[in-house]
């Protein structure tokens, strides 16, 4: 019966240090979904879409970001998975022209912040027609990612369109990759959406751009699909 009890009691200890993502005498990893802070330590689902981690569901319509600029959130990929395709969802579309947007994917430089762009992630230039709404896609090819954490990158050539954006009133992005200013801030989820940094539209730099936490306006939200 002790015997029993006692390996009982060892299931339950590993168990509860698997579910908080340690084990006793090591450190092991125990990476961040998508959505909602939920561990997970399982493989992307090929054919669906996933969102930057750590970010809560509220995504706000309203929020548009400015051009000159480079926005960009945390991605955590568990196992080596191949990107098929990177997408915005645009909620108002521009009535005065066509627009353009670019998407990519940057590693991370060991500092939680974009380094150097992944080879093939900037798949060129999207044109959005006149008034167009909805899902946008940059098609992908032979980008495998392997594991580790990157950043999704976005660009775009217009203020005439709104498209859908991590709301730093919502937001855990920036809470769990880049920490916070204050307590206050991070009671509040007011961190900041990612990252923002100043770059001129075109191509994405092979290097990113000095950035600091975006806790000014809405981060675009960025669409990932295996």
């Amino acid at each position: 019966m002790r015997t029993i009890v006692g390996r009982t009691l060892a299931i339950a200890i590993l168990l509860l240090a698997t579910i908080s993502g340690e084990t006793y005498g090591q450190s092991v990893t125990a990476p961040v979904s998508p959505c909602c802070g939920l561990i997970i330590n399982a493989p992307y689902v090929t054919g669906r879409f996933y969102g930057p981690t750590g970010q809560s569901s509220s995504l706000s319509t309203t929020a548009a970001a400015t051009t000159g600029s480079l926005y960009a959130m945390p991605f955590f990929v568990p196992s080596a998975s191949s990107v098929a395709s990177l997408s915005i969802n645009v909620t108002v579309g521009n009535s005065a022209s066509a627009w353009h947007f670019r998407v990519g994917i940057y590693s991370d430089n060991g500092r939680a912040a974009p380094g150097n762009l992944v080879a093939g992630s900037d798949a060129g230039e999207v044109t959005v027609a006149q008034n167009a709404t909805g899902a946008q896609a940059s098609t992908l090819s032979n980008v495998t990612l392997a594991p580790g954490t990157y950043w999704l990158a976005f660009d775009y050539d217009t203020t005439g369109a709104t498209i859908s954006a991590a709301n730093n009133a919502s937001s855990l992005a920036g809470t769990g990759i880049n920490g916070c200013a204050s307590i206050a801030n991070l009671v509040a989820q007011t961190c900041g959406a990612g990252l923002k940094g100043t770059q001129a539209y075109g191509p994405l730099p092979a290097t990113a751009p000095a950035m600091s936490l975006n806790t000014n306006s809405g981060s675009p939200y960025i669409f990932v699909k295996f």
